[in-house]
């Protein structure tokens, strides 16, 4: 049988269009490449560094033309240059068609090494290469998750509008819709926006009667029928835990038939089959996509662009979840999970400005732990360490909910007191020096030292506060460690007034 030619069986102004909207979508080049590694089909402005080396290195074409011919399943190639390019091969009755190919994609800035040696290799004048280099922008993991899910869907569809030309134009239609799909997600990185979105697209774009998304402590759905949600959120919660243990599709062609809802109330109700998908993140199953569709639905002819969408949101949910986690690593102290001192300098700039604003009081309290040195010393540093972890945790339970506690540095800790009193502000670091006192440490009794600062009405600035909260705290210390002392009154005239404890305490 004589090998299918890509240009014979491919409706080529079709497929081109298709390729020229992937590449503008994705923001980079896509082309098929046939058995050998030469582009067949190319849409998007190849970087003229790569162009370089494509017309001069028999090195990329060899290792590429190797790399189409050993491995078959869509991956990710880093050629001799290293640049990186999403590829999937399609094959076609055994023989290999092509390969979709996404990229070039620069991952690191570390390239020169091995751009100086191609340009060796080439003849390419070095620093014409190296400049070349430069101008292509540095891409994110996020981008390459981007390429892999369109050419995984590129090539799934591919083969049947190779042979049915005519069968995979409202595939092709749909392939558009996925790249609008893409486009509508865009950067957004809020949970809701992004399920709202899916759903919306969803259920136009497949005529479905009920939609969901499950994802972390996060639920979100869609019901033709509004009536039906609560039946509905029955049958997911049965369903997740199947979904997250296989991290595959699960197709239920009958709700009311299925085991798995044997016991849900008014089942009988839901006349309807299931096709769920997992959202993924770093390859383990965290959520589900749940649609509801009539009985007899075909949607396995649609699995690629499915999964497509579910791999999109999935990269859109660990692309929010990374930048949550990073902000959050920006204001946290990683040993006791207190804010850190660079959210303390903000947090207490924002509430010296509010009291100022509605004249009302405001108290800060600073700690520290009476002879830590000692106990790093005589238990070491690991016991330290596990001595702090417990004292934030102490923290932790004694902060009322409109108190911000920090861990200023080292063994040293404070708390903003929104709207406390002396008194109240006293009572207070009194309550977490006796729990600290009291608490049964692995290795001895711990006790704290503790200042308190009060503007009472005043234009203390941030800076004065914890200037006069530090001379508190040295006044504790000084008369006798594990005690609150010093309580410091800044009047408008800004001028502190000392004395150990208020009446009344």
């Amino acid at each position: 049988m004589r090998r299918m030619e890509f240009k014979e069986t491919v409706d080529m102004p079709t497929w081109q269009r298709i390729q020229d909207a992937a590449a503008a979508a994705l923001g980079m080049p896509v082309f098929c490449a046939d058995a050998v590694g030469r582009p067949l089909v190319a849409s998007g402005a190849m970087p003229a560094y790569a162009v370089m080396l494509e017309n001069k290195s028999a090195v990329i074409a060899t290792t590429r033309q190797k790399e189409l011919r050993e491995r078959p399943e869509p991956h990710t190639y880093c050629c001799a240059s290293g640049l990186h390019y999403a590829i999937a091969p399609v094959h076609v009755n055994g023989n290999m068609l092509c390969a979709v190919v996404a990229g070039p994609l620069k991952l690191t800035q570390d390239l020169d090494a091995p751009t100086i040696q191609l340009a060796k290799l080439t003849g390419i004048d070095t620093n014409e290469l190296l400049a070349a280099l430069a101008a292509i922008p540095l891409s994110g993991n996020e981008a390459l998750a981007s390429a892999h899910a369109l050419v995984k869907a590129l090539a799934k569809i591919l083969p049947e509008a190779a042979i049915y030309r005519k069968e995979a134009a409202a595939q092709i239609h749909s392939l558009r819709t996925l790249l609008d799909f893409s486009n509508q997600l865009g950067t957004q990185l809020e949970l809701e926006p992004l399920f709202s979105t899916t759903i919306q697209f969803c259920v136009k774009q497949f005529g479905l009667q009920d939609a969901s998304i499950w994802y972390a402590d996060s639920v979100m759905r869609f019901s033709a029928e509004e009536d039906r949600n609560a039946l509905c959120a029955d049958v997911e919660r049965r369903l997740l835990p199947q979904v997250l243990a296989a991290n595959s599709v699960v197709h239920i062609p009958d709700a009311r038939r299925d085991f798995t809802f044997k016991d849900v109330r008014h089942i009988e109700a839901l006349p309807n089959m299931i096709y769920a998908l997992p959202l993924q993140i770093d390859g383990k199953a965290q959520g589900m996509l749940a649609f509801y569709a009539p009985i007899g639905t075909l949607f396995e002819p649609l699995r690629p662009l499915l999964q497509g969408v579910a791999a999109r949101l999935s990269a859109s949910l660990e692309r929010a979840h990374s930048l949550r986690s990073a902000q959050e690593s920006a204001v946290t102290d990683g040993l006791t999970g207190l804010y850190n001192k660079r959210y303390f300098v903000e947090a207490l700039k924002m509430e010296v400005t509010r009291a100022r604003q509605f004249s009302r009081p405001t108290s800060l309290l600073i700690f520290d732990i009476d002879n830590f040195k000692s106990y790093n010393d005589n238990y070491g540093h690991p016991a330290g360490d596990v001595l702090l972890r417990e004292v934030g945790a102490i923290l932790r339970q004694h902060a009322s909910q409109v108190a911000v506690a920090c861990r200023y540095g080292g063994e040293e800790f404070v708390i903003i007191l929104p709207e406390h009193s002396p008194e109240q502000a006293h009572l207070r670091a009194e309550q977490l020096r006796l729990a600290i006192a009291g608490h049964p440490f692995q290795h001895r009794q711990v006790t704290i030292s503790v200042g308190v600062v009060i503007a009472m009405k005043s234009t203390a600035t941030p800076e004065t506060l914890v200037k006069e909260a530090d001379k508190a705290l040295y006044h504790s210390k000084k008369t006798g460690k594990n005690k609150v002392s010093s309580v410091v009154i800044i009047d408008n005239n800004l001028q502190p007034v000392a004395y150990d404890a208020p009446r009344g305490i």
